[in-house]
């Protein structure tokens, strides 16, 4: 039986057009999101020289350890080898905002520090990742031969903090450094 009391409106209608354009809208989007999410950064050929993983490692770390986060913006920059020492410079910029009297006031602080890093000791044990606090970085650690991280030098892991797709790459790389450093 129709419903003769309530007839189909031509406003309905399109109310059931716009609701199968939000859905499809809708599917497409997480579809498009969980793609992104999977892309990962291909590591090194296995076989490559020594100085090709050093050239890929240079510009993976300025690309992937440079990130910006609510409270901070973090640079990778200046990244060079010297035998099996990496070597980088990193800047930490942190700001916050007071609010007084006068206005709100913005107070930026940047620290620089020249990091150095001996591939020689490092082995796949002693070479960890782990998750950072934002889900899109995680923590490369870094400790001596024995891999229970505990450091090179001075009993502290060297922490190293890059975006997530490339985190995997970059640990692998810096490992073949390691195996080349070992053979010489």
């Amino acid at each position: 039986m129709q419903n003769r009391l309530y007839p189909l409106h031509p406003c309905r209608k399109i109310l059931d057009v716009m609701r199968v354009f939000f859905f499809l809208i809708a599917a497409l989007f997480v579809l498009g999101s969980h793609g992104l999410a999977q892309k990962l950064v291909a590591p090194p050929d296995e076989n490559a020289s020594v100085e090709e993983v050093q050239k890929w490692l240079s510009g993976a770390l300025v690309k992937y350890g440079s990130y910006k986060t609510r409270v901070d913006a973090v640079e990778i920059s200046n990244v060079r080898f010297e035998g099996c020492t990496i070597k980088y410079t990193l800047t930490r910029k942190s700001g916050s905002t007071s609010t007084a009297v006068m206005g709100a006031t913005r107070t930026v602080n940047a620290t620089k520090d020249d990091v150095s890093i001996d591939a020689a000791p490092m082995t796949d044990a002693g070479v960890k990742l782990s998750d950072h606090v934002y889900s899109e970085l995680q923590t490369i650690e870094i400790g001596a031969r024995t891999g229970d991280v505990s450091g090179l030098s001075d009993d502290r892991p060297i922490e190293m903090v890059v975006k997530r797709e490339a985190a995997k790459a970059i640990r692998m790389a810096l490992l073949q450094i390691a195996r080349g450093c070992a053979a010489k």
